[in-house]
C-alpha cells in the first residue's frame, strides 16, 4: 500500500467517485437516467469496464450485502409478473461519448437501455459489478486487516468507448469516514482548501493499492487478498 500515490494522476479515472451516481444525457441534451453501477468484465488482464447498469435493481445491492438483497426481494415481490424485475438495464459503454460532471451518450435516449445479461459473458469472462467490489475488506499476505476498498482507480480514463479502461489500483481505507466519496483526500484543487486539509488529515491512513499487489478478489467472501509486496 502506497499513501504517497493517493493522488489521482493525469489520464486516471476513480469509478466510484467520478462515474456512481452521474446524470446521463443522450445526444440530444436529453435526460436518460443515471449511473447506478458500473459493470466490470473479469477476464485474463483483470478488470475492465464494459456497460453502465441502470434502474432500481442496480441501485439496490449497493446498500450492501445486509440490506441489498432484502431490498431487492421486496423490489421483486412488488411486481411478481415481470420476469425481469431484478435485472437491471444495461448500456454498453461504447455509447460514452464524453465524461464530465455528468455521462455524455452518443445516441438518442429512446431504446438505448437493454437488459442485463447472466454474469458469463464467455467460459472465459465474468461479469461483476462496481457495488460488489466496494466496502469489501482489504486483508495482507499475512491476514492483517487493512481497510476496505473505497474506489476503483481505472485508466487510460479517456478512452471509456473503447472497452480498453482496466483496473490499475485501489483506494483503500476505512468506510464512514467524511469525505471518503468526495475525494477531498486525493485531489489537491477539491475545496474549500480548509475542509480538504482537515478531510485528507482524517484520512491520513488511505492508501493506493495496485493492481500488481492483489493476489486474489474473492467477491463471494467479499475479500480481497493481497500477495507478498515485490521486491
Amino acid at each position: 500500500m502506497r499513501k504517497d500515490d493517493l493522488a489521482r494522476p493525469e489520464g486516471f479515472l476513480d469509478a466510484a467517485l467520478q462515474l456512481l451516481d452521474r446524470q446521463l444525457v443522450d445526444s440530444e441534451g436529453r435526460l436518460a437516467g443515471k449511473v447506478d453501477d458500473v459493470e466490470l468484465t473479469q477476464d485474463g488482464g483483470g478488470l475492465r469496464v464494459t456497460g453502465i447498469l441502470v434502474g432500481v435493481p442496480a441501485w439496490l445491492p449497493r446498500l450492501g450485502p445486509r440490506f441489498g438483497p432484502w431490498l431487492l426481494e421486496w423490489w421483486r415481490l412488488l411486481g411478481v409478473t415481470r420476469a425481469h424485475r431484478t435485472t437491471p438495464g444495461r448500456i454498453g459503454i461504447e455509447r460514452v461519448a464524453e465524461l464530465d460532471q455528468e455521462v455524455r451518450l452518443d445516441r438518442e435516449r429512446d431504446g438505448l437501455v437493454q437488459l442485463a445479461s447472466g454474469p458469463e459473458e464467455d467460459e472465459d469472462d465474468v461479469r461483476h459489478r462496481l457495488g460488489d467490489l466496494l466496502a469489501v475488506r482489504v486483508t495482507s499476505a499475512d491476514g492483517e486487516r487493512l481497510g476496505q476498498v473505497l474506489d476503483v482507480r481505472m485508466a487510460p480514463a479517456g478512452e471509456l468507448a473503447s472497452g480498453r479502461v482496466r483496473a490499475v489500483g485501489l483506494i483503500v481505507g476505512r468506510v464512514g469516514r467524511p469525505g471518503s466519496l468526495m475525494g477531498y483526500e486525493r485531489d489537491e484543487d477539491q475545496g474549500p482548501a480548509a475542509l480538504a486539509v482537515l478531510v485528507r488529515r482524517i484520512h491520513r491512513d488511505t492508501a493506493y493499492v495496485p493492481m500488481e499487489q492483489v493476489a486474489q478478489i474473492d467477491w463471494d467472501e467479499r475479500e480481497v487478498r493481497l500477495g507478498d509486496r515485490p521486491g
